[in-house]
């Protein structure tokens, strides 16, 4: 009884961060539509992606994390999304902030993903 409240619990947790990431699909939708990003900003969107990266982490390294690696990953392939469309209709300007971002979250989140692998202290829980 209890693991399936756990379960429960665990995919109701996963539907309302599902509709989290899936939030600003209106502002993408009016991006698209008027081929401007008017005064929007890139960085929510580049952090919530770094964001997504250290839960795939944290889900993928833990035991018994599946539900928090999924969701994780759907979100960071949406965001994934989202920062393209944005890149295709930012200014010049922009770009480049939106380039500088990018670039230090995939630093970071590569830096997260290797460490583990290649660091010759091996951890056992």
């Amino acid at each position: 009884m209890a693991s399936a409240i756990i379960i429960f619990f665990g995919l109701l947790g996963n539907i309302s961060t599902g509709l989290l990431y899936v939030s600003p699909t209106n502002v993408f939708w009016r991006i698209l539509k008027r081929r401007s990003t008017e005064e929007f900003e890139s960085i929510p969107y580049i952090s919530k992606l770094l964001n997504a990266y250290f839960w795939v982490y944290y889900g993928v390294i833990k035991p018994d994390s599946i539900l928090v690696a999924t969701i994780n990953m759907f979100g960071a392939l949406v965001e994934i999304i989202f920062l393209f469309i944005f890149l295709l209709y930012a200014p010049p300007r922009m770009k480049d902030c939106y380039s500088c971002g990018c670039f230090g979250c995939g630093i970071s989140s590569s830096s997260n993903f290797a460490y583990p692998i290649y660091s010759p202290r091996r951890y056992s829980n």
